[in-house]
């Protein structure tokens, strides 16, 4: 976590507390995402806090225009401006995903493999991980053209890499120490 991560605790807080009241979590979580990713864009942060752009202004470039903003948002984001804290979004956002998965009994599982998987394989891994980690998995897939082949999969601080290079590295390792 950055530096911000104590300052964006009572905020991801209060809106997860707001979001979770009006049950529209997944909409502040999808709301909450699309500022950070604005938040973290280098034009973006040289206007916050410049006085000579309105506040009006800078909070509707934080504002999704592609889909429903959840009631509440825009007057978190205006609580944010007033308050300084614009630049905390990245973290708040990254807060408020975890308290939802931990509400959800969900866990975020990152796959990287050399090919996409097709739907059965998916499947099949989304089941063996739910019942390996007793929680409700969110599968997210990065196909890396760099790898060789096998999988890497990340689940919160737990790595399971089985993918072709680390398999050489360990044969490496192995016949060098004979």
């Amino acid at each position: 976590m950055s530096s911000f991560a104590t300052v964006a605790r009572p905020y991801a807080q209060a809106a997860f507390n707001y979001a979770a009241e009006q049950s529209a979590l997944p909409a502040w979580e999808r709301a909450l995402q699309f500022a950070a990713h604005v938040a973290r864009d280098d034009a973006v942060q040289r206007l916050i806090g410049d006085p000579r752009v309105a506040d009006d202004a800078l909070i509707g470039l934080f504002r999704p225009e592609d889909m429903p903003v959840p009631d509440g948002f825009e007057n978190f984001l205006a609580l944010l401006e007033r308050n300084g804290r614009l630049p905390t979004l990245p973290d708040i956002a990254e807060q408020f995903t975890a308290r939802k998965d931990e509400a959800e009994q969900t866990l975020a599982v990152t796959v990287r493999t050399a090919a996409e998987l097709d739907d059965q394989h998916r499947e099949r891994l989304q089941q063996a991980l739910a019942k390996r980690f007793g929680k409700n998995i969110d599968l997210r897939v990065q196909v890396d053209e760099d790898m060789v082949g096998g999988a890497s999969i990340q689940a919160g601080d737990l790595v399971i890499d089985g993918t072709v290079r680390d398999k050489i590295s360990r044969l490496a390792a192995s016949l060098s120490s004979h």
